[in-house]
C-alpha cells in the first residue's frame, strides 16, 4: 500500500491548510491510499496517538458547519470553489482525541 503526500494534479482535499491536529497542535498533513484512492488527513507528528481523519466524511461534516453558519454564503457554491470560500470565513479546524470531534475556529 503506497502514500501520496500531495495530489499529484488539482487539489482533492477541502481542508488543506484549515485542518490541525488538536492534540499537537500542528497542521494535519495529506495521506491518499493508493490505488484505492482513499483520503485522509494524518498528524506529522508520528509519536501522536491520532489515528487518520477520513478526508471525505469530515469535509463533508465542515462544509455542513460552513453552511448551517454561513446559509447565504454557503448556497449555490460549485465544489470546486468550497476551499476558495472556506478558507475565507474558517481560522482553522481542530480534531480532537477522537476523530468525529471538531472544533471550529471562524473569522469573525
Amino acid at each position: 500500500m503506497a502514500l501520496l503526500v500531495e495530489p499529484a494534479a488539482g487539489d482533492l482535499y477541502l481542508l488543506r491548510d484549515l485542518i490541525w491536529c488538536g492534540l499537537c497542535a500542528v497542521p494535519l498533513v495529506t495521506v491518499q491510499i493508493r490505488p484505492s484512492g482513499t483520503r485522509y488527513y494524518g498528524c506529522p507528528n508520528r509519536p501522536c496517538p491520532r489515528p487518520l481523519v477520513p478526508a471525505e466524511v469530515t469535509e463533508q461534516r465542515a462544509w455542513h458547519r460552513f453552511s448551517f453558519r454561513y446559509d447565504a454564503l454557503a448556497h449555490g457554491v460549485p465544489r470546486d470553489r468550497r476551499q476558495a470560500v472556506l478558507g475565507q470565513v474558517l481560522k482553522r479546524v481542530l480534531v480532537g482525541a477522537n476523530t468525529t470531534a471538531l472544533a471550529f475556529e471562524w473569522r469573525d
